[in-house]
């Protein structure tokens, strides 16, 4: 029940061998290295995170244009560190990404030019019905321009606005904002002729067009038609590099895993010629960290930690237990003097807990089988693994209590063989059934928050024995278990127990307030023997675990009522079989959540307050984190 032992490390690497150590760094995957704030030195560059970005684009659009087929929960391949760290191999990649992107830009411009073709035909179409060239200016005696105004204004209004002149106005169409106009006028009148129309709000309008608006339409769409010809072409040469999804996937994590080591590296101590290493590891590791530097040539030295000193926690625990890492890391790490790893603590009760909040064999099998199923298909690594791990460990339990309490799809045995058996077949009961003996089921849950009350009692003992306050320990938690020990013999053995129970609280009285001075010593005792009210809130709490799972259980038995409406006939048994399925998903996922949350509570608050000492920090250890593959480990 140890927090692993941490040393700190300050190592000299030559320059050189920078970047090689810290790939053997990141393989073994157990050293922090603290970095430097609002650093200010030189950057270290490699051109790795552009490389990625590069390689990332060019996936991306490989993805789109040849999605491929990827099976149900696949596991990422296993590459090398070798095949995946080759510079022939990622170079290849650069390259190949490259020409993904130059088609990528090519097909980008060609869109942009659809686009923009598209508007120009788009500003032409009013004018369609113009028989005259877009750059037609007039002769030499006569004016002719193109215009637009205000659709606001009448069509009688634009002729008579010129009416005094010799002159033809011709509107050519008019839409919900405007008309557009043709004008033909001496020129010795166009200024005053355009001046009036202008005063009803013409704008005259330029084109950069030869031809006639009808026959630029024509030429732009044959335009558009060949630059969609362009697109198509062009993404069906970038689906020609489908086969080098692999290859850049490969080339993407090593980019990233560099580019982390650029950034690392830019933000630590250095000289001209050395790098400077400051961090932490678990002691254990020491032996395989001298090897490392010593192969890199570098000067390195560990020390223990000093008081200020911001050491992070590690919590090192057995092959079941390690998984709840992920359940104490969301409460908060454990200080890294708190000498206790809760973790393999609340194992058995997260474990035990989950599974009578279920408490249904087949809810459990499903959770169980499913877990499995997942871990083995998708080889997850991390907090997905330790997910499903524990999902895993609590579905079992989930259908052991099932099994004891005869829970079974709640009781689909019963209301099938009824309604379609036309007999009575129910599932045993090995134990007790919660609905028809609530008070039994709350008893249990009691009994088993008692247990986890009084463990985390000793726990919190343990923790004062081993800073060297034994006797602490027997005044503060001895007397405790006096009264309580006296209280449970009292009912279940002898009436001696009640002699046992004021012993203790005469025990807690005396001592409680021992730290304190004059009249505080007296109220201390008074004050600590008031916690058993505490202890009684506390104890009450573990009641959830009755109501989750007498809830689960009605759940899942309106369910089977509900499916057996239509009674017995074919279209019944299609209704039962429908409302089955989706009622107990519904019933699965809902339990699965509130067992969740109210199992992790209980752990939080009832069994953590009496020990746990929190503001701990986890430790980050430098490791290779991949998005696409999973390095091979040999």
């Amino acid at each position: 029940m140890s927090i692993v032992s941490m040393k700190r490390l300050t190592a000299i690497v030559p320059r050189d061998e920078r970047k090689k150590l810290l790939r053997s760094l990141y393989k073994i995957g157990c050293v922090e290295i603290e970095t430097l704030e609002n650093d200010s030195s030189v950057k270290e560059s490699s051109g790795s995170s552009d490389s990625e970005s590069i390689v990332l684009s060019a996936l991306s659009e490989l993805y789109r244009v040849s999605p491929g087929k990827k099976k149900l929960l696949s596991p990422k391949r296993e590459v090398s560190e070798e095949e995946l760290f080759s510079d022939d191999n990622n170079y290849e990649a650069y390259k190949t990404a490259k020409e993904i992107c130059d088609l990528i830009a090519l097909r980008n411009k060609s869109k942009e030019e659809i686009a923009s073709t598209e508007n120009e035909i788009k500003s032409l179409i009013p004018w369609v019905d113009n028989p005259v060239p877009l750059d037609f200016k007039g002769t030499k005696t006569v004016s002719f321009f193109c215009a637009t105004i205000p659709s606001s204004v009448k069509k009688d209004a634009v002729i008579e606005s010129v009416a005094d002149y010799p002159c033809s106005v011709n509107i050519i169409r008019t839409d919900g904002e405007l008309h557009y106009i043709s004008a033909y006028f001496y020129k010795a009148d166009e200024e005053q002729c355009f001046d009036n129309l202008k005063a009803l709000g013409a704008t005259k309008v330029s084109f950069k067009y030869r031809k006639t608006a009808k026959d630029e339409i024509a030429c732009l769409r044959e335009r558009i038609k060949e630059l969609k010809n362009s697109v198509s072409d062009t993404e069906k040469n970038i689906a020609l590099f489908a086969d080098k999804k692999e290859l850049l996937e490969n080339a993407a994590d090593a980019f990233a895993q560099e580019s982390s080591r650029d950034e690392l590296l830019s933000s630590v101590e250095r000289t001209k010629e050395t790098v400077i290493l400051n961090g932490w590891i678990p002691e254990e590791e020491s032996f395989r960290l001298q090897k490392i530097f010593e192969s890199h040539g570098c000067a390195w030295e560990l020390y223990d930690p000093e008081e200020g000193d911001d050491v992070p926690t590690a919590l090192k625990s057995g092959k079941i237990s390690s998984p709840f890492n992920m359940i104490t890391e969301m409460y908060g790490m454990p200080a890294y003097n708190s000498i206790v790893d809760p973790n393999p603590l609340i194992t058995p009760f997260y474990i035990v807990f989950f599974g009578f909040i279920m408490a249904d064999l087949a809810y459990g099998l499903i959770i169980l089988l499913g877990c499995l199923l997942g871990l083995k298909l998708m080889k997850p690594k991390g907090g997905t693994k330790d997910l499903l791990t524990i999902f895993a460990y609590c579905g079992l339990s989930s259908a052991v209590a099932g099994f004891l309490l005869g829970g079974f799809f709640a009781d689909v045995v019963t209301v099938f063989s009824q309604t379609f058996l036309n007999k009575t077949v129910s599932m045993p009961v090995i134990w007790f059934d919660p609905l028809k003996e609530p008070m039994t089921m709350l008893i249990f849950s009691l009994a088993l928050g008692a247990v986890q009350i009084l463990f985390s009692m000793g726990v919190s003992g343990y923790r004062q024995i081993k800073r060297g306050d034994a006797w602490g320990a027997f005044f503060d938690v001895g007397s405790w278990y006096l009264i309580f020990g006296g209280l449970i013999v009292n009912f279940a053995l002898s009436k001696v127990g009640i002699y046992i129970t004021l012993a203790g609280v005469l025990l807690l009285l005396c001592t409680a307030g021992r730290d304190k001075k004059g009249f505080g010593k007296v109220t201390g005792g008074l004050g600590a023997l008031y916690g058993v009210t505490g202890y009684l809130s506390d104890l009450l709490s573990y009641s959830r675990i009755m109501a989750l799972a007498l809830s689960g259980a009605v759940v899942g038995q309106v369910v089977n009522k509900m499916g057996a409406i239509g009674g017995r006939s074919i279209v019944g048994f299609i209704v039962f079989l429908l409302v089955f399925l989706v009622g107990h998903t519904f019933n699965i996922a809902i339990s699965v959540l509130g067992a969740y949350v109210h199992t992790s509570r209980l752990q939080y608050v009832e069994f953590f307050g009496r020990f746990y000492e929190g503001g701990g920090r986890v430790f980050d250890p430098l490791v290779n984190k991949t998005k696409f593959i999973n390095i091979r480990e040999e």
